[in-house]
């Protein structure tokens, strides 16, 4: 399990790589505590995910390959989502509610 563990953490700073560019836009429209903030939020989710993931090999519930990798397999498509969404520069569903002023 920690071979699939050193892989996976490996591959979570390319997919930090990867969020990096849209919470770059969001900060440009929001300020820069908005992008931040969504950053803590993904990171706090993605250390969520991989003690879940430890959990699930500590009770051998699932194969060490898929909990290590279970992080990834979750936030690779939020990822994905936020790449189109911001690549035409539409405002995800997520933050429409937000934007709205009373």
């Amino acid at each position: 399990s920690d071979f699939y563990k050193n892989f996976s953490f490996s591959l979570a700073s390319f997919l930090f790589a990867i969020v990096g560019v849209p919470l770059g836009i969001i900060s440009g429209r929001m300020g820069k505590l908005g992008g931040f903030a969504v950053g803590i939020g993904i990171i706090t989710l993605y250390y969520l995910l991989n003690t879940l993931g430890d959990y699930l090999i500590s009770i051998r519930m699932a194969p060490p390959a898929l909990a290590a990798g279970l992080p990834h397999l979750l936030l690779i498509p939020f990822c994905i989502y936020l790449l189109t969404i911001y690549s035409n520069e539409k405002v995800p569903k997520f933050r429409q509610f937000s934007n709205k002023r009373p």
